[in-house]
């Protein structure tokens, strides 16, 4: 049901998505994330990480007018790229006009992509408030870039666009509660004219003021992110810290002689901040800040700076 036409010129930049960013409107899915934010414990043997309530769901269909009962479904949208919405800028830039926002006024709804590379900008997500007249605050718009391994929640009432498909097509597995009253379902709202400005360019890793583990990864211009990726691996596969150091979410162990190995915390959370895992990269610095004492200290104090700003 469209519950109204609204005039506006308003232009915003979207930003990448975390689950700090969008908590106002729902909850994201992000492993890179909540791998060190949420409750988790071993499962299947050893071979998997169980992470809990990882983005609310829910109804409130009790308090619908009508007073019909809501069934919880699993949909799937097989989402085009809206071409003729989008428009090329300048250094890749690029502009999509959004035209409708709708909401689901007594239910979540949870995107899970599917078949995209976990690394590719897949979709954007664009959100707004609820004004006291029950329509969208279309000065709180907001739009946030989302990679093929992020799922998002809406949560019930929020007011959001069609989901917009970047670069190819995506499928996405939908969960939400209906019962089957257009109104109560899902009402929209229509737009004159509201930009969005964004980048399928994945964002370029940005250089810390310290050496990357004594050595010299850096992405070249120019260099592809998987080119990058491969070479950053390589590098820790081989470096000459430690073969051995992966990746660590705790206290680094001590070593034989019971000493620190201080390189292989600086290490580990310079690879984690440079595989873009933020987070990962904080926890493991404030997990051993104590520990840490001279240089060292003033270096993951940069690194954990940095990282905060990421995430």
């Amino acid at each position: 049901m469209v519950l109204a036409t609204l005039k506006t010129d308003i232009k915003v930049t979207a930003e990448p998505i975390t689950p700090e960013r969008f908590a106002r409107y729902g909850g994201v899915i992000s492993s890179a994330h909540q791998l060190a934010s949420v409750k988790s414990e071993s499962a299947n043997y050893g071979t998997a990480v169980k992470l809990f309530k990882v983005s609310p769901i829910g109804s409130t269909f009790e308090n619908a007018p009508s007073g019909k009962r809501a069934t919880c479904n699993w949909n799937m949208f097989r989402c085009s790229p809206p071409n003729h919405l989008i428009e090329e800028g300048e250094n890749g830039v690029k502009k999509y006009t959004s035209k409708v926002l709708e909401r689901h006024p007594f239910s979540t709804q949870t995107f899970v992509p599917m078949g995209r590379s976990r690394n590719d900008v897949a979709y954007l997500v664009i959100v707004a408030p609820t004004a006291s007249d029950g329509l969208p605050d279309l000065s709180g718009l907001e739009a946030f870039i989302v990679k093929g391994d992020q799922a998002v929640t809406y949560g019930a009432g929020t007011w959001h666009a069609p989901m917009v498909a970047l670069g190819d097509v995506v499928d996405f597995a939908v969960l939400i509660h209906e019962n089957g009253v257009a109104n109560e379902d899902c009402q929209e709202v229509y737009l004159d004219t509201a930009l969005v400005e964004f980048s399928e360019n994945p964002e370029t890793v940005p250089a810390l003021s310290t050496n990357h583990a004594n050595g010299k990864v850096r992405q070249r211009k120019g260099q592809s992110e998987e080119a990058w990726q491969k070479e950053l691996d390589n590098f820790h596969e081989s470096g000459p810290i430690n073969q051995s150091a992966t990746y660590f979410d705790g206290p680094v162990d001590m070593n034989v002689q019971g000493k620190l190995d201080m390189n292989r915390i600086k290490y580990a959370a310079e690879k984690q901040y440079y595989l873009r895992n933020y987070a990962q990269a904080v926890r493991i610095i404030e997990a051993n800040a104590a520990k840490v004492k001279g240089k060292l200290a003033h270096d993951l104090e940069i690194i954990r700076r940095a990282a905060r700003a990421r995430f």
